[in-house]
């Protein structure tokens, strides 16, 4: 991300489904080495497409969304892994996604057998 986008990342912001995990959000803030930050409300990706509607039929401004990030208070996971550990954890992940890719034969049409 900070290459994309030429700016260091201090913190990352989450929302969504998969943020409910605590686990998962304390694996970001580790393996990124940022604070993560998810908010009491983790549903604000279908609250904010709402309010786009709402603004695109003319509900509301862009003046008027001043509540859009009014969602309580945010609960913040922080690095909790030294660089060496990161760094051998980052390793492991990368050679486990490589190992991903190519492993499913491809399907020769219905009926056939894989080998």
């Amino acid at each position: 991300m900070e290459k994309d986008c030429g700016a260091p990342v201090l913190s990352l912001s989450v929302d969504g489904g998969l943020s409910r995990s605590s686990l998962l959000m304390q694996v970001q803030a580790d393996l990124l080495g940022r604070t993560v930050e998810r908010p009491e409300d983790t549903e604000t990706t279908a609250r904010g497409a709402a309010f786009a509607a709402g603004v695109a039929v003319g509900l509301w401004g862009p003046d008027n969304l001043h509540f859009v990030n009014a969602s309580g208070e945010k609960r913040q996971f922080l690095p909790n892994i030294n660089a060496q550990t990161r760094a051998r954890r980052m390793a492991t992940w990368r050679k486990a996604v490589e190992r991903a890719f190519d492993w499913v034969i491809e399907d020769e049409g219905e009926g056939s057998s894989q080998k």
